[in-house]
């Protein structure tokens, strides 16, 4: 995952952007997402804002950022903590949240590009380089991803 990283870092990994209907990119990975939960003994609470606009994104792409945050935050979600996943219109953009948010996506998720050398200090840690790989990936398509107190945040779409 790490040298995925440092290729999107130089620009070497290939995204073919795309129209795409958020909704369905969310829609395909809901049963992983579901299944990772119950695995933990938690339900899986939706919410799909059923107008959101069209982005330009890499379908595949954004479907495996959205996996790798949606089964991290599964992780963290029990009997009494429900995964949620829900979407929102932001203009032009898309915002997708999942909560709980796990310690390693707190620690990895970025609001601008980060560096590798960012995990370094944290290499016990499960998931980093996955995380880091996830938001790298929205990064690449023009995203953003970040953490505020109700769970990660995912900005899809360019501005």
């Amino acid at each position: 995952r790490l040298a995925q990283v440092a290729a999107i870092d130089r620009d070497a990994l290939p995204v073919q952007n795309e129209i795409v209907q958020v909704n369905d990119v969310v829609r395909s990975v809901l049963p992983l997402a579901r299944a990772a939960a119950e695995r933990r003994g938690a339900r899986t609470v939706t919410d799909l804002e059923p107008g959101l606009p069209r982005v330009v994104a890499d379908r595949a792409r954004l479907a495996e950022a959205l996996t790798l945050f949606a089964t991290d935050a599964a992780a963290t979600a029990g009997p009494t903590v429900p995964l949620m996943i829900a979407k929102e219109r932001a203009g032009p953009r898309a915002i997708i949240r999942i909560a709980p948010v796990s310690p390693v996506a707190k620690s990895s998720a970025q609001t601008e590009r980060a560096t590798v050398s960012n995990t370094e200090n944290q290499p016990s840690l499960p998931g980093t380089a996955a995380l880091l790989f996830a938001s790298r990936l929205v990064a690449a398509q023009g995203g953003e991803v970040a953490v505020d107190r109700d769970g990660l945040i995912l900005r899809v779409g360019r501005k």
